[in-house]
């Protein structure tokens, strides 16, 4: 009895497939794929070329640009700065403002090099120092 058990559920899985497969070809998106996917056949067979020889070709229309640009762009900006200078992005500094709950005093740090900040962290805890945080913003990057 299990041998019909098991034809009747694959027979009744193979038609719900079935009935996926029809609604897929109805799909307009599809169609539009596979015309695109039989006109490079077409083209292929034409100029007997294969398809990976067209995406190769593709691709050496590609890259090549976009990796001349960046040399292009990092050899210019050598070009341009004395011999032995470094280049680092401009530092974004931050200032931030904290306001002590327990005693009303507001502190404006630019850095965790402030003393009173330290303090505040070893007596309170870092994360209810952070909580105090009121306000911040960027500063702009230094020029030289």
């Amino acid at each position: 009895m299990t041998t019909i058990a098991d034809f009747k559920a694959a027979e009744r899985a193979l038609a719900m497939q079935f009935t996926a497969f029809e609604e897929m070809k109805q799909n307009p998106e599809l169609r539009k794929a596979l015309e695109l996917d039989a006109a490079l056949e077409a083209f292929c067979a034409e100029h007997k070329t294969t398809r990976q020889a067209l995406y190769d070709l593709l691709a050496l229309d590609i890259e090549p640009d976009q990796k001349s640009a960046k040399k292009t762009a990092a050899s210019s900006a050598k070009a341009a700065a004395p011999k032995g200078q470094q280049f680092r992005k401009a530092q974004v500094y931050k200032i931030r403002w904290f306001r002590n709950p327990h005693t009303g005093e507001e502190l404006e740090v630019r850095g965790n090099r402030d003393g009173r900040f330290n303090a505040w962290n070893i007596e309170y805890g870092r994360d209810v120092v952070a909580s105090w945080k009121f306000r911040e913003e960027d500063l702009p990057p230094k020029v030289k």
